[in-house]
């Protein structure tokens, strides 16, 4: 079936019945991993229709029903913030570093967001601008540059794993699709084992110039204060946690913008935090407003990510 798209979120194609049904109910508020909470009965008319649509017969509609509620029960969420947590960078200052090797616009950025001119997306779009008009950078070229990004081999192993179980992996990010789609494309096709990206959305014109706009959009504040006017990482993930109640949650991140989504988190979620020097999560974290477990990875005795990896593993 098909599911009907969520502005600037872009989704992988695939197929299973592990979406959750709206409106199930289960008597615990969240199923641990392979934990199986009660089922209960299907109204039938009012669920099946927005899932499998109306071309089965009602038993075989009941059926599978009942399969795609244990299925959300059985499998975890894995949500990935993208910088320095699903690759070793920051794409976004990464790509000005390798085609500006002067550092002026660098350098220009620096200055104008410690005067606070503009917010982080703003400048982003602003510095892209700049790279065009001094170098003309074309999309091949932002193609080029970001296949080189650093990933963590113990990192993508755990992507394969949390594949393999079948976990449902998301990814939640203010960095922008362009960036995320061609990192994804090069290191085995990473791309396949996620099902959404939810980021800041860019696209070339006509020039080829990279245009980067903000999720939430001039004068659709999102009232959060933890979070920039862009994006509130927090309130997309309680969307999702609404959604799959019965479903462990386990969010990776490392920095202050990954605060906001953990204190959405569950006691039966799982939180992995990134060590020192990449570690705003991970103290903000311990210092309280986290009832989620708590696991520590990356830093210099997991130069790999290898504690990563084992961690999600215990948990899926």
């Amino acid at each position: 079936y098909a599911r009907r798209p969520v502005p600037f979120e872009f989704r992988v194609a695939r197929t299973g019945t592990r979406d959750f049904l709206p409106g199930a109910r289960s008597d615990r508020p969240c199923a641990g991993p392979r934990q199986r909470a009660p089922l209960r009965a299907v109204p039938q008319l009012r669920l099946l229709p927005c899932v499998f649509g109306r071309g089965l017969e009602p038993s075989w509609r009941v059926k599978l029903s009942f399969h795609a509620l244990a299925m959300s029960e059985r499998t975890a969420l894995v949500v990935w913030d993208f910088d320095w947590s699903l690759v070793n960078e920051n794409s976004d200052t990464y790509v000005i570093e390798q085609i500006d090797d002067t550092g002026q616009i660098y350098r220009e950025l620096t200055r104008m967001l410690h005067e606070k001119r503009r917010g982080w997306t703003e400048l982003m779009d602003w510095a892209v601008g700049e790279l065009h008009i001094r170098y003309g950078t074309t999309p091949a070229r932002f193609g080029e540059v970001l296949a080189t990004i650093p990933f963590m081999s113990k990192v993508l192993e755990a992507v394969e794993m949390a594949a393999k179980v079948s976990a449902e992996q998301r990814i939640l990010s203010d960095a922008n699709s362009v960036y995320i789609s061609s990192c994804l494309a090069s290191p085995l096709d990473a791309a396949a084992h996620f099902s959404m990206v939810l980021t800041n959305p860019a696209e070339f014109d006509h020039a080829g110039r990279l245009h980067i706009q903000p999720y939430h959009r001039a004068g659709q504040s999102h009232g959060c204060s933890h979070c920039p006017p862009n994006l509130c990482k927090g309130a997309i993930l309680q969307r999702w946690l609404n959604e799959c109640p019965l479903r462990r949650c386990v969010y990776v991140g490392d920095g202050a913008g990954d605060f906001c989504p953990a204190t959405r988190m569950r006691p039966c979620d799982v939180l992995l935090a990134r060590r020192s020097p990449h570690d705003s999560l991970l103290r903000q974290a311990r210092s309280g407003g986290v009832v989620a477990q708590i696991f520590e990875w990356g830093g210099q005795t997991d130069a790999d990510g290898a504690d990563l990896l084992a961690t999600l593993a215990s948990v899926l």
